[in-house]
């Protein structure tokens, strides 16, 4: 199985539209932010809209019959 990076290097040279996550941000937790609030900023529902496009973008990536991107997302679940 290849790594998400050799994954990302060829996405970069043929699909880089695919790879449009800056807006992805994941909240941090603080010393003065209780563990209710960040769970409750981790299941916001545009937090995992943003999660949820993320990863139907990755399983997009690859081609006809060169399944990269959901090769890697099934081995990321199992």
């Amino acid at each position: 199985m290849d790594g998400y990076g050799e994954v990302e290097n060829l996405v970069k040279e043929n699909q880089p539209e695919l790879l449009k996550f800056e807006d992805l941000v994941f909240p941090e937790l603080s010393e003065d932010k209780s563990i209710i609030d960040y769970y409750k900023e981790l299941n916001a529902p545009t937090f995992l809209n943003k999660l949820h496009k993320m990863y139907v973008n990755i399983a997009r990536m690859g081609g006809l019959n060169q399944y990269v991107g959901m090769n890697w997302l099934s081995w990321w679940y199992k």
